[in-house]
């Protein structure tokens, strides 16, 4: 008996990308889209009911270990999944959380793990730069 075998090339994604994918697409409504990607694959965590699975995991040349990659097509459908049940706020209605901190100036001569502040108990609001503001010259 003959067997005959069809393959079929897709473009993938890692993982690292498609958390800045995420990340543009549907903004902060999770602190790490890495953290969320990883938890999905261990069916820990879901967003509106919807998971977002790699398609394989596999060795390119430039990694040590197998690593999930994602399809084009499986981002943009849990991307446009997740819109239709939680609606994105537009430009303005998002805002950057600026956390005000106090230091002694003497404090940046020590190496980054010795260093010391205390947060300030307010927490600032920011509308973010609009986007004719981001000019190239």
């Amino acid at each position: 008996m003959l067997y005959v075998t069809t393959s079929i090339k897709v473009n993938t994604l890692d993982t690292g990308d498609v958390a800045m994918i995420l990340r543009r697409a549907l903004g902060r409504m999770r602190a790490n889209w890495s953290d969320f990607l990883s938890d999905c694959i261990r069916d820990k965590t879901s967003l509106a009911g919807l998971q977002l699975l790699p398609i394989v995991k596999v060795k390119t040349p430039n990694d040590r270990c197998k690593r999930p990659r994602y399809t084009a097509q499986a981002i943009k459908e849990f991307i446009v999944g997740v819109l239709m049940v939680i609606p994105r706020p537009s430009e303005a209605e998002r805002e950057w959380q600026m956390v005000t901190i106090e230091f002694d100036p003497e404090m940046l001569k020590l190496p980054f793990s010795a260093r010391r502040a205390k947060v300030a108990t307010d927490v600032l609001s920011v509308p973010p730069v609009p986007a004719e503001h981001h000019t190239r010259s």
